[in-house]
């Protein structure tokens, strides 16, 4: 992931609701009759182009998780979550706020700088650089495996500091 990317944002509306949500603007050039206001509902939050590439990544990851079902992926992300965090805390990389926390996202903003960033994407251990800190997500793709890895790249960036 480069320094220049965009958030994707996929949300899911009723019917019934979309007559009453009119965004005070609409998406620059996005909407094709926007002079007469004829403009379908998806449009008015339309930025730019339709990225194909997330809505086929986002139709594969559905269709995953149905096939793996709900209480799987929820157990092995939650399991996840859980083995992070307690090896977050015993380096010092988490907020008093998140430690004190029982049960916590399987998304952590770490203690880290550029530095650690980009030691980390070497390792290929995808992250975000945000704020004063480091986001790491896990997902039900990810393994104990993957989860291992991560402290051990943190323990070696530390160790050689």
């Amino acid at each position: 992931m480069g320094t220049c990317w965009r958030r994707k944002l996929f949300i899911c509306v009723k019917e019934e609701v979309q007559k009453h949500i009119f965004p005070k603007e609409i998406g620059f050039t996005s909407a094709r009759n926007v002079m007469n206001f004829n403009v379908s509902f998806i449009s008015r939050f339309e930025l730019r182009h339709q990225d194909m590439i997330a809505f086929s990544s986002l139709q594969q990851a559905i269709l995953k998780v149905c096939e793996l079902g709900w209480k799987k992926v929820s157990a092995t992300v939650k399991e996840l979550s859980k083995t992070a965090k307690a090896a977050f805390e015993i380096r010092g990389l988490l907020t008093p706020v998140v430690c004190s926390r029982k049960n916590h996202s399987s998304i952590f903003n770490i203690k880290g700088d550029q530095e650690l960033y980009e030691k980390l994407l070497e390792s290929n251990i995808i992250t975000s650089l945000l704020g004063d800190g480091i986001r790491v997500g896990f997902s039900y793709f990810n393994t104990q495996a993957d989860l291992c890895r991560l402290p051990e790249v943190l323990a070696l960036y530390f160790l050689l500091r």
